[in-house]
């Protein structure tokens, strides 16, 4: 039992911090924009994707449409979280719940003061929409 809870992993997911350093154990792999904060604990990083901004108002147009009808939203990184809040605003309006799993993204959008809810992964958010089928 002891050795779960000195789990650098378990310790990541609960408080978004590893107590020993992994900077020369790993190499984050992430989008070319990344933004490296004093509380991350891999600062060395290979982006190896990057985020494309559509001109296709035809296809902003058809998102927008689909973004209005839920209320439900799921970030998988800030990043993403940005790119829909700027182009889609009406996603920030207070109706609106927001989630993310536990880790670095939870902690950038509560430091940009969002209100939203952590989960250990995205299949546990999926598992509880449908045990809650036409109540949320």
């Amino acid at each position: 039992m002891e050795k779960i809870f000195q789990s650098k992993t378990l310790q990541l997911m609960l408080t978004g911090e590893v107590k020993e350093n992994l900077k020369d154990d790993c190499i984050l792999l992430t989008h070319t924009e990344k933004k490296v904060r004093d509380r991350d604990f891999l600062q060395k990083s290979i982006g190896v994707y990057e985020h494309i901004n559509s001109n296709d108002e035809n296809r902003i147009e058809e998102m927008r449409k689909k973004l209005q009808e839920i209320s439900l939203f799921f970030w998988t990184g800030e990043k993403q979280f940005d790119f829909y809040a700027k182009l889609f605003p009406f996603i920030l309006e207070k109706d609106n719940h927001h989630f993310s799993g536990y880790g670095k993204t939870f902690m950038a959008l509560k430091e940009e003061g969002i209100n939203l809810t952590s989960f250990p992964s995205m299949s546990s958010f999926f598992h509880l929409l449908r045990g809650h089928r036409g109540t949320l």
